[in-house]
């Protein structure tokens, strides 16, 4: 079984490869490609494909799936400016000030834990941070914060089926 990091590295490798010859010998960046379209997950997939792929093109398109999505979930339309920002939060999800590697170097070149992030690598977003991604005032967020985390948590869902799925399909098409 492949690890989740190991599995991640490799498709993103085959998302950018040139060669995507089949091979006996082991899997190819072919099986990763075959297995991304077996997810089951196109949100996912296409998310996967614009931050590790780096394909910018994806972008508009994860925007309405991911605007679907919440429609599926709240049987109403989202404001697009919230899948936007949701969107670019999780592309620049790594702590401004570690870089994302969860430790940083004091003054004595001694190696400690990041104040900011405390050690997760990952940056907390402000309310006012995300309404001025989101192009609202700040005095407003509250009003839109419950429906926020409504997409923040279809996209991570969706990520997250993404990857689970398309390791399982790896393994079919693998072996």
């Amino acid at each position: 079984m492949t690890s989740f990091t190991g599995f991640r590295r490799r498709e993103a490798r085959a998302i950018n490869s040139g060669n995507l010859r089949w091979a006996d010998t082991g899997p190819t960046d072919a099986d990763f490609i075959a297995a991304r379209g077996l997810s089951g997950e196109p949100l996912g997939a296409l998310l996967e494909r614009l931050k590790w792929g780096n394909d910018h093109r994806a972008y508009a398109r994860c925007v309405h799936l991911l605007g679907e999505r919440f429609y599926d979930r709240k049987k109403r339309n989202v404001v697009k400016a919230l899948c936007h920002t949701a969107i670019r939060e999780w592309l620049d999800e790594n702590c401004k000030k570690c870089g994302g590697r969860g430790l940083e170097t004091d003054k004595f070149r001694n190696m400690t834990t990041c104040t900011k992030c405390n050690g997760t690598g990952l940056h907390q977003y402000a309310d006012y941070e995300r309404a001025h991604m989101a192009n609202l005032a700040a005095g407003s967020w509250k009003k839109y914060e419950r429906d926020y985390e409504t997409v923040l948590e279809c996209l991570r869902g969706a990520v997250s089926s993404h990857t689970v799925g398309a390791m399982k399909a790896f393994e079919e098409v693998a072996a």
